[in-house]
């Protein structure tokens, strides 16, 4: 469908009203929803790996929404960079660092509360990093490169807590580990409530680190290396569309603190 549509029209002119365009068209021939997002995956595809392979400056098609009308509207996934920051202000003091980490690492709850002070340390380069050594998966043990904000909450904290190195770095009152159901229910629900975002769960700041991550130009497998997807960049590439898994987005401190 596409190539009779766009004809000989060069990749470096398609835009994302192009794209939008596309959509309408494919609608207006009395397409389903389902198959007018199956119609554009190829090109959204197409364009994605252009843009890796270094063919295209930018991807037309990152952050653009295939709206068909008609379509029920699709439940959000992720949080805007304004409805995190509202949420990071609305946590209480005690648990604020717990949830920075989670909006600039991009980790899962568990995968957070899991950290212990000896997981910190430095890559090859001497750059601080995470190394997640307990996930779910095997794709999830992974080094996770830390942002300037991240460790200077890190370093604050360590200096004022004094813990050992197996301890964890978010501890429950009794210095053992806070329970993930327990946390969301009693601590992010209501911060979610008070910052408007009632929808919010700590999985949406994962989304919303890729999400970051795709529109500042990193490529789908560069994504799957730092969320631990095992995949390889194929659900980061069909949700989401480079990062340098040795590089910290720091961009992501600037976003989160306005």
């Amino acid at each position: 469908m596409a190539i009779p549509y766009y004809g000989t029209m060069r990749l470096d002119s398609i835009d994302a009203p192009a794209l939008r365009a596309y959509v309408v068209h494919l609608a207006a021939q009395g397409y389903a929803p389902a198959t007018v997002r199956r119609y554009y995956a190829p090109v959204r595809a197409l364009l994605a790996t252009a843009h890796e392979d270094g063919s295209l400056r930018h991807n037309p098609a990152a952050g653009v929404r295939v709206i068909v009308p008609g379509d029920r509207e699709r439940k959000t996934r992720r949080l805007t960079a304004d409805q995190t920051r509202r949420l990071l202000e609305a946590m209480p003091p005690e648990h604020a660092d717990l949830a920075y980490f989670l909006a600039a690492t991009g980790l899962r709850i568990g995968e957070a509360l899991a950290v212990r002070w000896a997981d910190l340390g430095h890559d090859d380069h001497g750059r601080p990093v995470l190394i997640v050594q307990r996930s779910k998966t095997r794709a999830g043990h992974r080094t996770v490169p830390l942002t300037a904000g991240t460790l200077r909450r890190l370093t604050r904290r360590r200096a004022a807590m004094h813990p050992a190195e197996g301890a964890p770095v978010f501890p429950d009152v009794t210095g053992g580990t806070i329970d993930a159901r327990n946390w969301r229910r009693r601590v992010f629900k209501p911060a979610a409530q008070d910052a408007g975002v009632p929808e919010a769960t700590p999985h949406m700041l994962r989304h919303g680190i890729a999400s970051l991550m795709a529109q500042r130009g990193y490529g789908a497998a560069e994504i799957a290396a730092h969320l631990g997807h095992a995949d390889g960049g194929v659900l980061a590439l069909r949700t989401y569309i480079h990062p340098d898994a040795h590089a910290a987005p720091d961009f992501i401190d600037d976003v989160l603190t306005g």
